[in-house]
């Protein structure tokens, strides 16, 4: 019965419009330029027929993690399927149009499969993650691919130290002025952000419908942000992947926290699907991790 009532609610809240979220912005305002080679685990989720639409991360050969709410259509009511979607690696420059420009050699990559959450509720963002799996594996030759995630004891010792993201961003929050073809407005940064402690974070998004718990790590801005192009990335401590940007309250606003899906918090999950779907996974089970999910799969093909 619980489940029961668990997989309804799922459906009613996530298959209808919300128009009360604050406004999630998928971008990094500020922080500094760094490139490819130097997160060579970085991709770009993107429409096959259009531009970029988050980050994502490579876990193993043949899978990348990025958050679900990025493979929500604009309607926010139906998911991206495979065939729509392509994912890039190497495209440190974006134009206006968020479709890549860089004269580094890319990797590009057909979809096999959309693996999202299926207690993702988007209307708070609750288990705001989601694999993807491609058709061909990635070239594995370049260091720390794929990437390594955090295990549940890890995570603590990260309270207020100062982290990394990694996602496509400009300088300024107002975005491309004009229709600019084939100049670069946007590329792949790196901010510092220190890791809050929880009550804290409440305390700040309090006014919000958002749901931030245990499965959550909360981040200062630090004079950057994430605004459109940087949601789905990685939060990175000590070369280690510990979250995935998930949202924030508007664009370049320093008195407001991100907040980040935690990885250590899914890894059962991520364990199952790679496993269920022709990859071993790996990882170190995460001794919290909710072992609903493997009832309750979404899989869109």
């Amino acid at each position: 019965m619980d489940v029961f009532l668990i997989f309804l609610l799922v459906l009613n809240v996530s298959l209808s419009p919300v128009t009360s979220l604050p406004k999630t912005t998928n971008r990094i305002v500020g922080g500094s330029l760094t490139s490819s080679e130097e997160f060579p685990f970085m991709v770009s989720l993107h429409r096959k027929y259009g531009g970029h639409i988050c980050g994502a991360t490579i876990i193993a050969s043949l899978w990348t993690m990025t958050a679900a709410h990025c493979l929500l259509h604009d309607t926010n009511v139906t998911f991206f399927s495979a065939e729509e979607l392509r994912m890039v690696r190497g495209a440190d420059g974006m134009d206006c149009r968020m479709s890549y420009i860089t004269r580094r050699k890319t990797e590009e990559r057909d979809v096999y499969g959309v693996y999202v959450h299926s207690l993702f509720i988007f209307s708070i963002v609750l288990n705001d993650i989601a694999l993807v799996k491609v058709r061909e594996p990635w070239d594995r030759s370049a260091k720390h691919v794929p990437m390594m995630l955090s295990q549940w004891s890890e995570v603590n010792q990260f309270v207020r130290h100062s982290c990394t993201v990694v996602g496509w961003g400009s300088t300024n929050a107002a975005g491309c002025t004009g229709n600019v073809v084939n100049k670069i407005y946007a590329r792949l940064k790196m901010a510092r952000k220190d890791i809050i402690d929880m009550e804290e974070c409440r305390r700040m998004v309090a006014a919000t419908i958002m749901v931030v718990d245990f499965q959550n790590l909360c981040t200062y801005n630090n004079g950057s942000n994430n605004c459109q192009g940087g949601t789905g990335g990685p939060l990175l401590c000590n070369e280690t992947q510990v979250g995935i940007v998930s949202w924030g309250q508007g664009c370049a606003h320093v008195d407001s926290p991100s907040v980040h899906v935690r990885v250590d918090y899914h890894l059962d999950w991520i364990d199952f699907i790679m496993m269920k779907n022709g990859q071993a996974a790996g990882h170190a089970a995460s001794t919290l991790a909710l072992p609903l999910a493997s009832l309750l799969l979404v899989a869109v093909r």
